[in-house]
């Protein structure tokens, strides 16, 4: 488990992308794929700390998606998908909090020549 300091901030290196505390040999949840442990709102520092850095989640994914052919050399593709998992793994862009699930629209133009 992360460790805190005498004023009871965690220990640790900060993750550039995400602001989160980040320690080498302590597993922490990756927000953007949901890999790693849970996590929760501590309620003595409210900060977010793995529930147990031993531990993974079990995760899934449902996907869906079409191709549509514009011309013979152009294919516009969309997918959507839901992500899920039975701990809070997922990170929230909007407050930085964790969540169990998420949702995915993807799209994009491929040129073949």
């Amino acid at each position: 488990m992360l460790e805190r300091d005498a004023a009871g901030a965690l220990t640790g290196a900060v993750d550039p992308v995400t602001g989160l505390p980040v320690r080498a040999d302590v597993g922490c949840a990756a927000g953007r794929n949901g890999f790693g442990p849970a996590m929760a709102l501590a309620a003595d520092s409210g900060e977010w700390e793995p529930i147990d850095s031993n531990k993974g989640v079990n995760r899934y994914a449902l996907s869906a998606g079409f191709n549509y052919l514009i011309n013979p050399s152009t294919t516009w593709k969309m997918e959507l998908r839901y992500d899920g998992a039975n701990g809070a793994v997922f990170r929230d862009a909007r407050d930085g909090s964790y969540k169990k699930n998420n949702v995915l629209l993807g799209s994009s133009v491929v040129v073949s020549f």
